[in-house]
């Protein structure tokens, strides 16, 4: 750690009258704000991810429905992949539906046979007989 400390000090210019403080450069100012941040974000995905957004914020739901949905296409949910990741510990990783691969939001809402049969079942329901994709962006 004192190594990485050293290294990431050498070059710079350090004095005692200078005031210490934490510069944001997503902004000119630099002062951090979430309007700014989220338009830097906005500003470096790809045109279909922030189409599907303005999609799904254009969506006729409940908010939860909404913030829930938001959070399956960034990969978000507290899927077993998700906590094994950031270190909770888990007994496995296997989807508690079919038990037969990693629990992740692509495979609980599209790639599980489970999820399959829900999908096959509303899309038929309301006249819709075609091929999923397996991307889930694209898919909703």
């Amino acid at each position: 750690m004192e190594g990485e400390l050293l290294n990431l000090i050498t070059g710079k210019n350090l004095s005692k009258g200078t005031k210490d403080a934490l510069v944001w450069n997503g902004d000119h100012n630099g002062v951090y704000s979430v309007k700014f941040a989220y338009q830097n974000m906005r500003n470096q995905n790809n045109g279909l991810v922030n189409d599907v957004f303005s999609l799904l914020w254009e969506a006729k739901a409940m908010p939860k429905a909404l913030s829930t949905t938001w959070r399956i296409l960034l990969g978000r949910l507290p899927t077993f992949d998700n906590l094994i990741r950031r270190g909770v510990a888990a007994t496995s990783s296997l989807c508690v539906l079919c038990n037969t691969a990693e629990e992740s939001s692509q495979h609980l809402f599209l790639e599980c046979i489970y999820a399959q049969r829900a999908w096959s079942l509303c899309l038929r329901w309301i006249g819709i007989l075609s091929v999923q994709h397996k991307d889930i962006s694209v898919h909703f």
